[in-house]
């Protein structure tokens, strides 16, 4: 089911078909909500997750977005009851399905010209890990664990992880966890460089917000930019990097938001960007 968001008025809270989707000073939230399967993967939930970020993209008053799980739970990826049966007429149906994540919602999370924060609040396994890597952060709870574990069912990585993982760490520890297929702690994740942040289950919550909020409060023009250039300088050489950082700093130098942050700066004071 594909829907048309649509806020009810004096609302900023929808209850989607397996999704919950929210927006509240500047930063919107996409709840995995499936706590019952461990947020397994649904056609619904992702076709949602895919109209919430578009919402997101076109909406100027979000400057951030937060994904995160209901419960206890990231994503437990691919719901398994719907990948039963070895039959060839099955895997047709189980591709057309879209029981795993679809290329076009990890493309989503990757283009969106607003950060993306990864509220790893469980376990992320299989294509819920593959969620938790294209985001551009990741704040991620003791409870966590992460898993790319498709190797255990003779399957391989379907939504990125095998450009996404070599680049966050490294090539051998990518290699490891994708063949072996094994499931790490949140601590190891951290040592590993996969996670940004590493906080109690009690301090999550607020660890996530704080970040959120330090986002949604900064240059949206500037962060898009500079997001971009990151990513884009992945598949290009120094020079080209340095290019276009050029472009994109002669862009920044024109925007109101610099003139605001070099007159914050000089009365010592936080600057109130507009993203103009």
């Amino acid at each position: 089911m594909t829907i048309e968001i649509a806020f009810p008025a004096g609302q900023a809270r929808l209850e989607l078909d397996d999704l919950l989707y929210e927006k509240a000073d500047g930063i919107a939230t996409i709840t995995l909500n499936r706590p019952h399967r461990m947020n397994a993967l649904t056609p619904a939930m992702m076709a949602n997750a895919l109209e919430a970020l578009d919402d997101a993209a076109n909406d100027e008053s979000v400057r951030v977005v937060v994904l995160t799980g209901a419960g206890r739970t990231f994503c437990g990826g691919a719901d398994l009851s719907a990948l039963r049966g070895n039959s060839e007429a099955s895997v047709v149906e189980r591709l057309k399905a879209d029981v795993t994540v679809p290329p076009s919602l990890v493309r989503a999370i990757r283009a969106l010209d607003k950060p993306v924060i990864g509220a790893i609040n469980g376990a992320a396994v299989g294509g819920g890990c593959d969620l938790a890597l294209v985001c551009d952060l990741r704040i991620v709870s003791e409870d966590a664990k992460f898993g790319e574990v498709y190797a255990k069912i003779g399957l391989v990585p379907g939504a990125g992880a095998a450009y996404l993982l070599p680049r966050l760490v490294g090539l051998a520890k990518a290699c490891e966890l994708i063949l072996t297929g094994d499931v790490i702690d949140a601590r190891t994740a951290e040592r590993i460089g996969l996670a940004n942040q590493l906080v109690s289950r009690e301090e999550f919550p607020g660890a996530v917000q704080t970040m959120a909020r330090k986002l949604a409060d900064g240059p949206p023009i500037a962060l898009s930019l500079a997001k971009q250039l990151i990513y884009r300088s992945l598949s290009g050489d120094f020079d080209d990097s340095l290019a276009l950082s050029r472009v994109y700093t002669a862009m920044t130098l024109t925007t109101q938001d610099h003139q605001e942050g070099l007159k914050a700066f000089k009365e010592k004071r936080p600057p109130e960007f507009r993203g103009s």
